[in-house]
């Protein structure tokens, strides 16, 4: 039996954040103008893949990424909670402090800032999700919509080249294919690289 393939969705263009927001009001973040027509282009072009579910952070951002795929192929777009954003702290950080702790847990991958979560913990947590969205459906495509942060927990552990910056350089709204196979994930198309993602 084929591996099942996952479509790693990153969001497309949202709000932007308010300092010191909580999490669970941050999810309520919408995308921009700019980011519903970046949407809306993606849902077309991934409407030619054979994909037979779509899955989603509760993040409305995220969500709101997959509606016009999920509209064009008439399928319900259903939320897993451990696909959410990785969080530095409890809430919205000051850019230049957000930026040094990111950096600090790319170099680090057991540090963890307070109230945050370590990027070995964001990729257990990544990988357990995965493994529980491709067991219901197996040796089918998915979609997994999600952030640039958890994606870049995913990558890293793929490839230890991929870079900080690689990682901030994520596109919005970008895709990535991994492939389930004997148990363990792979990049399904490296692209001429490992964290090399393509892009609306």
């Amino acid at each position: 039996m084929e591996g099942t393939r996952v479509l790693l969705v990153r969001h497309a263009m949202p709000i932007t954040p308010v300092l010191g927001t909580l999490p669970h009001v941050d999810d309520l973040r919408d995308l921009t103008a700019e980011g519903r027509a970046a949407a809306a282009a993606l849902g077309e072009r991934l409407r030619r893949e054979p994909i037979v579910a779509i899955y989603s952070s509760p993040a409305r951002r995220a969500i709101a990424t997959v509606e016009p795929l999920a509209g064009l192929l008439h399928l319900e777009i259903r939320i897993h909670d451990p696909l959410i954003e990785r969080w530095l702290a409890d809430r919205i950080l000051h850019d230049d402090v957000w930026i040094e702790a990111y950096r600090r847990t790319w170099d680090d991958a057991d540090f963890c800032p307070d109230n945050g979560e370590s990027r070995s913990a964001t990729r257990a947590r990544a990988l357990g999700a995965l493994d529980h969205i491709a067991g219901l459906h197996p040796g089918r495509t998915i979609v997994a919509s999600t952030h640039g942060g958890w994606i870049g927990c995913v990558l890293r552990g793929f490839d230890d080249a991929m870079t900080f910056e690689h990682a901030m350089a994520i596109p919005m709204p970008a895709v990535y294919v991994i492939e389930r196979r004997d148990g363990a994930w792979a990049l399904a198309d490296q692209q001429g690289s490992s964290y090399q993602a393509t892009s609306t």
